[in-house]
This record gives C-alpha cells, structure tokens and sequence, in this order.
C-alpha cells in the first residue's frame, strides 16, 4: 500500500530533471538550493527527540510531524512556511505537556542556477504555547554555501544571524551560528551527511555558546522522494545532549 502511495505522488508530479530535486533534510544546515517554479517540497520530521540539561534539570522534547513547505516561485526563489503541529515537553520526573509550534515563514533565492551561494531570510511568529513556543516574534536570516569537492563528497557551510526572543519575554538579543560538514554520496541512493555546528546565544540573563555534532543518512526511495534518519550529539555542557529524527520528503 505503501509504494502505490508514493508512486500515485509522483505520477501527478510534472517532470523535472534529476538535477533539480533538492531537499533539505538532514544535517544542522541547509542547502542554497531553491525549489523549481510550479513545484512543491514538503519535507517533515516525522519524529523528533531532543533530551537537553543534566541531573534535575534535564527535559526532554518531542516533535511530531514538524513540516515545511517550500513553494518554487520561478527565478531560483521559493516561498517557506514551517509549522510543528505537534510538541510534547516533559521535566524530569513530571508529566508530558503537548502544544502547537510557533508558525515560520520566509523565502529563499539562489545566487545563478546551480550557484553554490543562497540567501534565506525567515520570520516566527509566536502561535505555539508555553514551553513548545518563543512567546516573541524573531527574524532570521541564513547564508548557505555548498561547494562540489569531487563526484562524491560536498562541502557543506551555513551561517545564520539571528534577533532572538530573550528568555524574560521582553525584547530580543543577537544570536549566531556556523555550520560546517561535508555530504558523501557513495551511490546514487544513499547520502551520508556530516557535520559540526557552533552557536552563540547572547540572552541577557545567560550567554551559552553551544557546540554540536550530527550524522544522517538520507535514501532516495524514488527520483523525488527521500527518507533521512539522523542524530545529534553535544559537544559542551550548553548543548542539548541528544537527539535523534526520522524524515520523509516528497517533490509535488
């Protein structure tokens, strides 16, 4: 039942050329690539566990069906729109609490076709509830780069700067991160995705600078369809300590 699903998506799917399937799934970054015009990428976390803090302090997160859209308007530029239905919050030694996410929008335009520069600039708006959401808007705006090295591997950079909600609930404050790693494609259905992320939170009421390790491997079911199956690891005592997601994305 299952693959006459995927085959009815992609057979009222128009053609595209291999070259112009791009997703996002997998990794701390993302890509500079842009979906093509009249195409629809929808790319979801099915399931997402994230464990963060230590001793009493320790929570954990998880995430179900976080999902985004990103709509290819023509002229190497796309509409995104990102929302998590479903975010369950959990204290240690205390019950789940389940909310709706904050709701993103945003686009993103690539620099020349196939160029290895693109620009994202996103908007939250805060819909989600306490915990799951921000409780403030806040603006992000993130440089991707991508550069071949050879027929197999990619390197990878994301930078991104971002006005973050301070944690009081009142105002914003500057934050950062870089992201580097490399893509190996050892066949055509397999990609392996490494890299390291560095992220600087300057909130007035504590400054944490966060360092953080992840490894995914994404197949290709078909010539536009992907599931990618990742983790996370914290390099310090300011990163979450784990978390691990399952992803599936589909090109309409």
């Amino acid at each position: 039942m299952r693959r006459v699903v995927w085959i009815a998506l992609l057979i009222a799917s128009p053609a595209l050329a291999d070259d112009d399937v791009c997703f996002e799934l997998g990794g701390q970054g993302i890509a500079p690539c842009a979906t093509p015009k009249g195409h629809v990428a929808i790319e979801s976390n099915l399931t997402d566990w994230i464990r963060d803090g230590h001793g009493a302090d320790r929570a954990d997160t998880l995430s179900l069906a976080a999902s985004i859209a990103r709509i290819g308007l023509g002229g190497l530029t796309e509409a995104r729109i990102s929302v998590s239905p479903l975010i369950l919050t959990r204290s240690q030694g205390r019950r789940w609490i389940a909310d709706f996410g904050d709701l993103t929008i945003g686009a993103k335009h690539q620099f020349g076709k196939d160029g290895p520069v693109g620009l994202a600039l996103q908007f939250t708006i805060p819909t989600g509830g306490s915990p799951a959401g921000q409780q403030l808007w806040s603006a992000e705006a993130i440089l991707p780069v991508q550069v071949p090295l050879s027929k197999q591997f990619t390197l990878d950079l994301t930078a991104a700067a971002d006005a973050a909600p301070n944690s009081s609930g009142h105002g914003r404050h500057f934050e950062w991160s870089m992201v580097a790693g490399t893509d190996i494609t050892p066949s055509e259905a397999l990609t392996i995705t490494a890299d390291v992320k560095r992220q600087r939170d300057d909130d007035p009421l504590s400054h944490t600078t966060q360092t953080s390790a992840s490894l995914s491997l994404g197949w290709h079911l078909a010539k536009h369809a992907q599931l990618t199956l990742g983790g996370v690891a914290g390099l310090d005592h300011d990163a979450a300590q784990a978390e691990a997601y399952l992803g599936a994305a589909v090109l309409f």
